[in-house]
């Protein structure tokens, strides 16, 4: 009874750890569920392994070159009213892209 005791105190910490540590978004309805801000686009991942700074110029027909376009078109008509328009693109952990 004592060694089921303390296995269930471990497996109880080891899935919380895994619970608590597991902070990536990982579908869209996640964030339009979770948060009331629209999502104006996703980037999907590329899955070139050459690094590009234009992306888009080398790649003009690929799904992420046409997400990139989408959300530009979304940002311009986003809040069109409106005279100051503040983005901000954050996240809580560096190399997620924030950058490309």
């Amino acid at each position: 009874m004592g060694i089921g005791f303390v296995a269930g105190i471990v497996l109880n910490f080891f899935l919380s750890e895994f619970y608590i540590l597991n902070n990536k978004i990982t579908s869209a309805k996640e964030v339009e569920t979770g948060t009331q801000i629209p999502l104006l686009g996703m980037i999907p991942a590329s899955r070139n392994s050459a690094v590009s700074l234009f992306h888009v110029i080398d790649n003009p027909k690929s799904i992420v070159s046409e997400a990139i376009r989408t959300l530009r078109t979304n940002l311009e008509f986003f809040n069109t009213g409106n005279k100051s328009k503040v983005i901000t693109i954050t996240s809580t952990v560096s190399g997620e892209g924030k950058s490309f």
